[in-house]
């Protein structure tokens, strides 16, 4: 089973692909969120309703051009995708002063999919366990995979790897 059944099995609410794709997003990832669905994938990975969507997109004039978001952090950041070309994706750090950048991370939208899943395992093993050593075990696989994933992303990853 692919990463993308296996979240379409736990939404909590189907998103409207071509209300996505109307907001700029490329008919592809407009299929994958809608198979996805809205949900907490893991805690800095969540696909918002389509009406969220829709007000990520519509109403803030602080996305840079060429992107569209798609997710939000845990913490507020927005993750964003390519309109065109490849399905890059990049992190909108929601408490950047002046003009809004896209971080971008050298991963594409397929990617981060996989590193969302990754992390809904992570969050629940670091939830189960506070010994020490297991956490630190935890940190090193996750480097690990970040690795795997994009040469250089442990050191693009917007987030610490604890």
């Amino acid at each position: 089973m692919t990463t993308l059944e296996q979240l379409s099995r736990t939404r909590s609410a189907s998103l409207d692909a071509g209300a996505v794709v109307a907001l700029g997003f490329q008919q592809a990832v407009a299929d994958a969120l809608a198979m996805i669905g809205a949900q907490v994938i893991a805690r800095d990975f969540v696909v918002p309703s389509t009406d969220a969507l829709e007000r990520f997109n519509g109403e803030r004039g602080d996305l840079p051009p060429g992107w569209v978001a798609f997710a939000e952090s845990g913490k507020g950041d927005l993750w964003l995708v390519r309109t065109s070309g490849a399905a890059e994706v990049a992190l909108l750090d929601h408490d950047f002063d002046g003009a809004a950048t896209a971080e971008q991370l050298g991963i594409d939208f397929a990617q981060w999919v996989e590193l969302a899943w990754f992390m809904r395992g992570r969050d629940a093993e670091r939830k189960a366990s506070k010994d020490p050593s297991v956490r630190r075990a935890l940190a090193t696989r996750t480097r690990a995979f970040l690795e795997s994933l994009s040469p250089g992303l442990v050191g693009r990853y917007p987030y610490a790897v604890r």
